[in-house]
């Protein structure tokens, strides 16, 4: 078991286009009727846990993603996290994909109610309280509205002494160029 003392550096990872494939409303509605015969049912997508339902729909990781993930798993000092905008009640489905997929974090964490920016930051700020000796911040995530505020974020505790340096990955999404 990791010891809290040990961990030096932080790896998080977001779970919608970034570690899965996980499909966007418009994609994935048409894969919903071909293979039910029915029309998606719900006003919503990504807070419905049919979104995530491994008999119907097609997750696989991003291979690049995948890659990095399988360098950082193996390091003693190293906390992986799973940090996502949907929310708890969807764990067991987000896992389920993540474990079908290769993944294995050391903690997963949800969106517990505001936007998701402003939530991933707040669990960033916590895991760095309980993990105070983390010198080091990796991030892949894939929104481009987030990635300034993240960047930022993340040169404040640098700037502040907090951090020795941090590791940004933006992941590349068609969902967020359109």
């Amino acid at each position: 078991m990791k010891k809290i003392e040990d961990m030096t550096r932080l790896v998080i990872f977001d779970f919608d286009g970034t570690t899965i494939d996980s499909g966007t409303p418009e994609r994935f509605k048409p894969i919903y009727k071909e293979k039910t015969g029915e029309n998606w049912p719900f006003k919503g997508f990504w807070g419905r846990v049919e979104s995530l339902n491994m008999d119907i729909f097609p997750f696989k990781p991003l291979p690049a993603v995948k890659a990095d993930y399988d360098k950082e798993v193996g390091n003693d000092e190293t906390f992986l996290v799973s940090l996502t905008g949907r929310r708890p009640k969807l764990g067991a489905g987000v896992e389920a994909i993540l474990t079908a997929n290769g993944y294995k974090f050391d903690r997963y964490l949800y969106n517990y109610g505001s936007d998701t920016l402003s939530n991933k930051l707040e669990q960033i700020g916590k895991l760095l309280k309980e993990f105070p000796n983390v010198r080091v911040v990796a991030m892949w995530d894939d929104r481009n509205s987030h990635v300034p505020t993240f960047k930022q974020y993340l040169e404040g505790l640098v700037a502040k002494g907090r951090l020795d340096s941090y590791e940004f990955t933006h992941v590349p999404n068609e969902q967020w160029t359109k």
